[in-house]
């Protein structure tokens, strides 16, 4: 991750580019398996059998079975973004300093705790701990509700 992040620069592009570069396997092999799913179920070989072509399989039976696996996907990782952009920016890898990033706002107070100014470390640590249980409780439902059921 830092190095992807120091090879690119740093900044926006960097950061984005690193996280993008290092959570897309995952969600890649949990596509795959699902693909490979519909591959070998008796619908879809039925509807190769009447004649349908590859077009009409991917509109009717992948994507419908493969959009709620990647939209969760997509947003069960974003938890890991922002932790990884914040220790990017922390780590100085990240943002310039005059972006906003929680990763330089606890950079910025770790000089400071040791004159006792202890809240300066607490309220950005809440609101990152905040921001990332907010972003997993919400892709957590989101997989409740479109993942309950087989989905054809």
């Amino acid at each position: 991750l830092i190095l992807i992040c120091f090879t690119l620069g740093g900044g926006k592009s960097g950061v984005i580019a690193a996280v993008a570069l290092t959570h897309w396997p995952r969600l890649a092999l949990i596509l795959r398996a699902d693909a490979e799913r519909v591959a070998q179920s008796d619908y879809l070989t039925l509807t190769y059998r009447l004649g349908h072509g590859h077009l009409y399989c991917w509109r009717y039976h992948y994507f419908p079975a493969l959009l709620p696996q990647w939209l969760t996907g997509t947003l069960l990782m974003f938890p890991h973004a922002v932790l990884h952009s914040a220790a990017l920016s922390f780590l100085g890898f990240g943002l310039a300093p005059h972006e906003p990033s929680l990763g330089l706002l606890l950079a910025d107070a770790l000089r400071f705790i040791s004159h006792g100014n202890w809240w300066l470390v607490l309220f950005p640590g809440l609101m990152l701990f905040t921001l990332v249980m907010l972003f997993d409780q919400f892709a957590r439902a989101i997989q409740r509700l479109w993942l309950r059921s087989d989905v054809c």
